[in-house]
């Protein structure tokens, strides 16, 4: 199964295209934990994960993450009150120098 069909699973989240590309880039077993952090996101009615603000010279308030810590890797989030979207995913991948958030940065930068 494409790593595009595995996103097609989670209807009520939205992702930022460049996603498909970050899951490619990850390892099987990685890719397991970070499908089931996602099914956590889609499915959890209150607030979950740590709110992002400002650290450094990036800005990421009213983002959120959630850490997989076994394998160093994060989720940058936010949750969207449309009932039909749960939260748009920004993108994944390793905390490794900061290189998640700033890629995170530039998504949310270009997107608007």
């Amino acid at each position: 199964m494409t790593r595009n069909k595995i996103l097609d699973r989670f209807d009520k989240i939205r992702f930022y295209k460049q996603v498909s590309q970050d899951l490619a880039q990850l390892a099987g077993s990685e890719l397991k934990f970070i499908l089931k952090a996602l099914q956590r996101i889609r499915d959890t009615k209150v607030d979950i994960g740590e709110f992002l603000g400002k650290r450094r010279d990036m800005n990421l308030s009213g983002y959120r993450k959630v850490k997989l810590r076994k394998h160093n890797l994060r989720i940058i989030f936010k949750k969207v009150k449309n009932k039909l979207i749960v939260a748009k995913i920004v993108t994944v991948g390793k905390r490794e120098d900061f290189r998640v958030y700033k890629e995170a940065l530039r998504r949310i930068a270009r997107d608007k």
